[in-house]
């Protein structure tokens, strides 16, 4: 395990299998010579940012105890007091960030699937077996009542023939056929 020497104080937030390789959930290092320092932990670049030599840290350490900059730890803890503060407020405001951008993709998912639905519905194949290529009903075939035709016409409604001119029409089948009898009945 390296000694390392910190010209700035730091604390390391460690990950889920750091915790458990090292039973904390962070390491704190204040200005100063730490022996003993994890070989991964001392690897990470945010570590290794917050490293001087022996010599900086020498310099480092009188300063943090002088009049100017405070009275022993109090400006150190001062420091990170407000170093913490405002990765706090950088954090918040990431994750207000991130909150927002997720609520978003919640809506264009909705969206997209609402505007999936209407195109498969307008895409999807309709029931033809009631439309011939003439458009008229070819579901049922014609009846024929002497020289009059019962033809099925759009949404079941029936009309009656003769020839291919319309005699009537918009009947219910029972009158259609009626009306056909009717017809050959009076000649």
């Amino acid at each position: 395990m390296p000694t390392l020497f910190f010209r700035k104080a730091c604390t390391v937030l460690l990950n889920d299998e750091e915790r458990t390789a090292h039973g904390a959930d962070r390491f704190f290092f204040d200005i100063g010579r730490h022996d003993d320092v994890p070989a991964d932990i001392a690897e990470k670049p945010y570590v290794q940012a917050h490293l001087g030599t022996d010599k900086d840290v020498r310099a480092a350490v009188p300063a943090a105890n002088s009049p100017t900059t405070g009275t022993g730890g109090e400006a150190a803890l001062a420091a990170m007091t407000a170093e913490r503060d405002e990765a706090l407020e950088r954090a918040e405001k990431a994750e207000a960030s991130l909150m927002d951008a997720l609520n978003a993709l919640s809506a264009e998912q909705a969206a997209h699937a609402e505007t999936q639905k209407l195109l498969e519905d307008a895409t999807a194949p309709k029931d033809q077996s009631d439309i011939s290529s003439s458009g008229e009903g070819a579901s049922e075939p014609d009846e024929t009542v002497g020289d009059y035709t019962v033809r099925r016409g759009y949404q079941g409604t029936y009309k009656v023939l003769k020839g291919e001119q319309v005699l009537a029409e918009g009947l219910s089948k029972a009158d259609a056929e009626a009306k056909a009898a009717e017809m050959k009945a009076q000649g």
